[in-house]
């Protein structure tokens, strides 16, 4: 579901080269929880500027469907979805969001750990499978099919994120390097 990847740091002084134009912003949605309809937090991508990209491209990789500069905000959780643009995602957070947030994962009772794309499904119908406590400036490859959600939220949360899909090579080799040293 999650694993931590020892990739090459962003230097500081490209983490903040970021844009402001919007490539991608979820609507809030509603979602059920212990019997109570609650709105899901915000989450935004922009753009990075073409420095981050380029370095990007020379230190970790050049196949890639998209990478951009994330957010969440305006509640205390991104509530349990699957992704709606790809099947992988390269996380690396600049901002934590407060001091005990943790991603978790989920299986809906009676189907398949992976869903389709950009799948919304309530936290009644899910059982949790794990959580994970992800530290600042590390890189983390996570399977976006299955159902996660971001919890604790306190304040903005920031990351630079990848987007990859089932066909990119490059998260194939990384997840067998993975597995071959368990």
């Amino acid at each position: 579901m999650i694993i931590q990847l020892d990739l090459e740091k962003i230097p500081p002084e490209l983490v903040e080269l970021t844009t402001t134009t919007e490539a991608f912003r979820n609507t809030p949605w509603l979602v059920h929880k212990d019997g109570v309809y609650k709105h899901s937090g915000d989450y935004q991508r922009c753009e990075v500027k073409p420095e981050l990209e380029q370095w990007f491209k020379d230190n970790i990789t050049n196949n890639y469907l998209h990478i951009s500069a994330c957010r969440m905000f305006g509640e205390t959780h991104n509530a349990p979805h699957t992704d709606t643009t790809r099947d992988y995602t390269l996380i690396y957070l600049t901002d934590l969001g407060g001091t005990d947030v943790k991603t978790r994962f989920y299986q809906e009772i009676g189907h398949d750990i992976h869903r389709p794309r950009d799948y919304h499904p309530d936290y009644d119908n899910l059982e949790l499978l794990v959580e994970y406590k992800l530290d600042l400036h590390t890189w983390y490859l996570l399977d976006s099919r299955v159902v996660h959600s971001v919890e604790g939220i306190e304040t903005e949360r920031k990351a630079i994120q990848v987007g990859f899909g089932l066909e990119h090579s490059w998260v194939h080799n990384k997840l067998g390097e993975y597995i071959g040293n368990l």
